[in-house]
């Protein structure tokens, strides 16, 4: 019966001229994994809408599952910044562009930093003598 007056309004609806729009909103889905390939499991991922640079707003969030992926649904069509957190690390930005109906795929590695080794002399410019006990301090 619910059917019938459903399709009996759609009808009636088209035979006025009444118009609506169906808001056919995407998604950005994918998988977060270490730098092993291994699944990041708990991993927050985070969509904000672009509004012109500004980033303000909220568009949605997901946590990975066992294999490590993740699906943000509902997001209206636009450009996206997304980002992954896992256990304290956080992935650089990416830009993503939801289309309406479509999913639009964001994979993320988070790994262990890269590390290496330093090695070199400390020296006096003046006289070119090593510096005994001089601290070398690395940012990057």
């Amino acid at each position: 019966m619910f059917s019938r007056l459903g399709s009996l309004a759609i009808g009636l609806g088209l035979l006025l001229g009444l118009s609506t729009t169906i808001n056919a909103q995407g998604a950005i889905a994918g998988s977060a994994t270490d730098g092993s390939g291994a699944p990041l499991v708990g991993a927050v991922v985070v969509a904000f809408p672009d509004f012109s640079g500004f980033g303000f707003g909220f568009g949605g969030l997901a946590t990975t599952d066992t294999n490590g992926d993740y699906e943000i649904g509902g997001l209206d069509a636009g450009d996206y910044t997304v980002r992954c957190i896992h256990a304290g690390q956080f992935s650089s930005p990416v830009t993503a562009t939801v289309t309406d109906g479509m999913t639009t795929t964001v994979d993320f590695v988070i790994g262990t930093p890269d590390t290496g080794t330093l090695n070199g002399t400390v020296t006096n410019s003046v006289t070119g003598d090593p510096v005994a006990d001089a601290w070398v301090l690395v940012y990057g």
